[in-house]
């Protein structure tokens, strides 16, 4: 039904359809396109729950606007009373989870508190909506630690055709880290995602480590390096060196 939109200038969630531009007069042209569809489908939209020529729009949990995405901080100011609010808290931080180092240690007291208020009712909206409970000191702790980490975290820059991407990988021992920037937004100071080894991981001889990351990359965020110009790619000399050309000998830095 949506396809000539859906990506382009729509997206779909449950019961949201944010319509997007990047300037008003192809915004109008959409928009007349979309209600088209659904005049010819037989739907129709509450006007109370729509809004139309917005700037800035919550979705998801985040905020996005023409300068790019962030989470949205503003709707949680309090300790949560209710497992809904609770549940509002939990489900769209998954999206930041690759910005958060040690996700699951810094935010599994809120999951667990959200399995144990919800065993003995139903997983249904009303049900849920009616169950109370106080946080203890240890997941008001993981509650304002996170709000802490999504509040410094860096905005979501959009992707700029003209611009030339960049990525960088490291990695140790213990875990690994990618980066990948582009020139025109750089800043030394945004931080990057960290991820640890495990299990077997942890046994890879190092160049095997340094290879790790660059795989998730090229696997993971071929969204963002393919680029209509190409990426640059910066890794360890040394290493790469050793793997490639392991009879040469490398000069000490």
């Amino acid at each position: 039904m949506f396809s000539s939109l859906l990506y382009k200038h729509l997206l779909i969630s449950i019961d949201d359809l944010p319509l997007y531009a990047n300037d008003i007069d192809t915004y109008l042209g959409k928009l007349a396109a979309f209600f088209s569809l659904f005049d010819q489908f037989g739907l129709k939209l509450n006007v109370k729950n729509s809004s139309l020529y917005q700037n800035e729009v919550k979705w998801c949990g985040r905020l996005i606007d023409g300068d790019g995405v962030w989470r949205d901080t503003e709707t949680h100011q309090h300790y949560s009373c209710r497992i809904v609010q609770l549940l509002q808290f939990v489900c769209p931080i998954n999206w930041m989870r690759e910005s958060i180092v040690d996700f699951a240690q810094q935010v599994s007291p809120l999951p667990r508190r959200l399995d144990a208020a919800l065993a003995d009712t139903e997983r249904t909206k009303c049900a849920v909506a009616g169950v109370k409970f106080e946080l203890t000191q240890e997941e008001r702790y993981a509650y304002d630690q996170v709000k802490e980490i999504l509040s410094s975290s860096a905005t979501l820059a959009f992707s700029d055709d003209a611009a030339t991407t960049l990525l960088f990988t490291d990695a140790n021992n213990f875990g690994w880290a990618i980066i990948v920037p582009q020139v025109m937004n750089f800043d030394s100071k945004t931080l990057v995602t960290m991820r640890h080894h495990t299990s077997s991981q942890l046994n890879w001889i190092v160049v095997e480590k340094e290879d790790h990351p660059i795989y998730v990359a090229c696997n993971k965020l071929d969204y963002l390096l393919l680029r209509p110009k190409p990426f640059r790619m910066y890794v360890i000399i040394a290493t790469w060196r050793l793997y490639f050309a392991s009879d040469e000998s490398v000069k000490a830095m």
